[in-house]
């Protein structure tokens, strides 16, 4: 679970991007997260409850193009459950400069992290990954400019997000969590690709695990909602856990 941007305090946390970085947390199923969220999220309220099956939205295009194949088709059949179980899933076109999108999310964190980091770099070179090294290299060089540019795009995309829901009567919008299954192992947590829009537009975000590949890897659903509305996600994500979720 990634909560709406801020709503998890990061006092004493060093940061990468400060425009980017927000708190989440792993818990087994849903119910589980739902008894840490008014722990750990600022001015939590229950008062949001089930009032049935919420309409889900699939956000098409370049974004979604991004999932590998075997990805897309978990995700297929996951849908087809969901529509089975009685859910009204809509195909939505949006993100149409999803790579720009990306590549500006990137240049924020990279400037970013290389304006937090310059003094420790100079000092502790050596005990930095050499991919941080190259990243605060490559931010350092493209400044603020990308700093502003990427803080415009935050709050383009999460408008633009947003109000596609509205248009389109969405509650959530659904994604694969992943291009693919979680890889094997503990070198690589994968490319974070599908979650990249969640993140930059601060939107919260939970995934639920729903199925298990041949090589017996994990793939899973991303549940989105709109920022602040975490209460709801969680209630509606409840929902949904109980229908899909391995661990059920």
């Amino acid at each position: 679970y990634k909560p709406s941007s801020g709503r998890i305090a990061r006092d004493g946390v060093i940061p990468l991007s400060d425009s980017l970085d927000h708190i989440g947390y792993f818990t087994r199923r849903v119910s589980g997260t739902s008894l840490m969220a008014p722990i750990l999220c600022s001015d939590w309220d229950w008062t949001a409850e089930d009032e049935g099956k919420p309409v889900l939205g699939i956000p098409q295009g370049l974004y979604l193009n991004e999932a590998w194949p075997e990805g897309l088709a978990h995700f297929q059949a996951t849908v087809e459950k969901l529509q089975a179980a009685g859910y009204l899933v809509k195909p939505v076109p949006a993100m149409a400069d999803f790579p720009t999108i990306r590549q500006e999310h990137v240049n924020l964190m990279s400037a970013e992290a290389a304006r937090f980091h310059a003094p420790w770099l100079t000092q502790y070179r050596d005990q930095y990954h050499f991919k941080t090294v190259a990243m605060l290299e490559a931010g350092e060089a493209l400044g603020d400019e990308a700093i502003a540019t990427g803080q415009a795009r935050q709050a383009g995309l999460r408008a633009e997000l947003e109000e596609l829901m509205a248009q389109h009567e969405i509650d959530f919008w659904i994604a694969p969590a992943a291009q693919g299954p979680a890889p094997a192992g503990l070198d690589a947590t994968g490319d974070p690709v599908m979650n990249l829009p969640w993140t930059c537009s601060g939107l919260p975000s939970l995934t639920i695990p729903t199925g298990i590949n041949n090589e017996g890897l994990p793939l899973g659903l991303q549940l989105v909602g709109k920022h602040g509305y975490d209460e709801e996600l969680m209630v509606y994500g409840q929902q949904l856990d109980d229908l899909l979720s391995i661990h059920g």
